[in-house]
């Protein structure tokens, strides 16, 4: 599913492509319908000051993509398939490379992650819920407009908020059991070299601060945005960037709904 929203209308193709048991066949399709063209297959392992697009279909091959589709048509429990992936990424980096891995959503695959990859830290970002209602009406609107398949279905702010308050409540349970590292990213905006740098020290990580200030600059707002100033809105998935937003988007009332949906959960997290 990871290809798919580089692939996007293809995806009714590839759902009907008869060869997929054929790894090597199916592969060719999936790239061709993306419109991707893989490095060869003789190239150094990846290191750290090569990264342009980390770990991402520039940086594969059509051989070790086809290994990684090999191992998981093979897997008798699907749950494997995170061992294989982290084992796979490792493979294509120079020894002693650190690798980081970026998801939305996945609080509840946590126990998994631990499972499968216990001495990998794990690192949870997390946003006021009002905001991240505002934010998904935005995108399930925008996926929409699209004609995305992966659209989801549109819900109200109250539901939204409390799904968002389970998987607080969920967060505060494994964040001592799997020895989680929490981030509000009302902090992260507010104050991101100061909080780079503990998250760096408690990797284990260099943080002097002229890379502190390098990787400030490449995950700056306007950087994601090529240009755009943190608060000009615009019809795309990187929309605003602001914290509070939710203020403008609720009256009184819809306001004191979703605390009250959600008064524990947001009090948690300040």
């Amino acid at each position: 599913r990871g290809w798919i929203p580089l692939i996007g209308n293809a995806y009714e193709s590839i759902q009907k492509y008869p060869h997929r048991s054929d790894i090597n066949a199916f592969l060719e399709e999936l790239t061709a319908l993306a419109e991707i063209v893989l490095p060869r297959d003789a190239r150094p392992l990846l290191t750290a000051d090569r990264f342009d697009f980390p770990l991402a279909f520039p940086n594969t091959t059509a051989k070790s993509l086809t290994g990684l589709m090999t191992d998981d048509s093979k897997l008798e429990e699907t749950d494997q398939a995170v061992s294989i992936f982290y084992s796979y990424l490792q493979s294509q980096c120079a020894p002693e490379t650190v690798v980081a891995t970026k998801a939305a959503d996945q609080v509840a695959c946590i126990p998994l992650l631990a499972k499968h990859s216990p001495d990998s830290y794990k690192v949870v970002i997390v946003r006021d819920g009002r905001d991240v209602a505002v934010s998904a009406s935005y995108y399930q609107k925008l996926m929409a407009q699209w004609g995305a398949h992966w659209t989801p279905r549109k819900v109200s702010s109250v539901r939204s908020i409390k799904s968002w308050a389970y998987r607080v409540r969920l967060l505060s349970r494994y964040a001592k059991s799997y020895n989680l590292i929490v981030l509000r990213y009302e902090d992260l905006l507010a104050e991101y070299e100061t909080f780079m740098t503990l998250l760096l020290k408690k990797l284990g990580l260099t943080a002097n601060p002229d890379i502190v200030s390098q990787i400030a600059s490449k995950a700056s707002f306007e950087a994601a945005t090529y240009g755009r100033k943190p608060g000009e809105s615009a019809n795309l998935i990187v929309r605003k960037g602001v914290v509070g937003d939710w203020k403008h988007h609720f009256t009184q009332s819809q306001a004191d709904e979703l605390w009250n949906a959600a008064r524990t959960e947001l009090s948690i997290l300040g």
